[in-house]
């Protein structure tokens, strides 16, 4: 997606644009990605989110330069993005292609994610960097096994919540946050 001089293609964002619309699942990983490409990928990500129109499930980018979390645009789009999309999925990116050599975030990263993870109940899966955090940790987890029952929608279908039980089952913590906190729900 970049010239062997490092100059942007033209279309690239337009290029994002349609993949937005038309695709569940793209993955840009090794793509010699330039910081200012990664930045507009999430921007137009995070400016994009209504079910309507987003159709991306899941954004891999593996390699992306290493100052990527230093640019307030990239802080800035991964926080609208957690808020407000309720498409997404799956997000990965990494410095590098070797997850496990990728340099540790920042703990105001991390806060970050935490902070703005708290009302994103679509984002199932989340790999940026080497973070270990027991509250994204425990999030996620609520995410995969169904926590976006709890918002309830009145033309929403009717929700199996067996099926959303038995998905926390393996995580007691998970489990117990969900029987807790959809007790008026789970037993009408």
């Amino acid at each position: 997606n970049a010239t062997h001089h490092g100059t942007p293609r033209p279309g690239f964002d337009e290029f994002i644009l349609v993949a937005l619309h038309h695709l569940k699942c793209l993955d840009v990983s090794c793509c010699a990605l330039s910081r200012d490409q990664v930045c507009n990928i999430l921007q137009l990500l995070a400016h994009d989110t209504r079910e309507d129109s987003c159709l991306l499930e899941s954004l891999t980018m593996l390699g992306i330069p290493k100052d990527c979390e230093n640019d307030e645009r990239f802080l800035s789009s991964l926080e609208q993005i957690l808020q407000h999309n309720d498409v997404l999925k799956c997000l990965r990116f990494h410095p590098t292609t070797d997850v496990y050599r990728t340099p540790s975030l920042s703990k105001d990263t991390i806060a970050l994610i935490e902070r703005n993870l708290e009302d994103n109940y679509c984002l199932e899966q989340l790999q940026v960097g080497c973070m270990s955090s027991i509250r994204i940790d425990h999030l996620l987890s609520l995410n995969r096994a169904g926590r976006r029952c709890l918002r309830g929608s009145p033309n929403a279908a009717p929700i199996d919540w067996s099926a959303v039980l038995a998905r926390a089952s393996s995580r007691p913590d998970v489990l117990f946050w969900l029987l807790q906190n959809g007790v008026d729900q789970i037993f009408l």
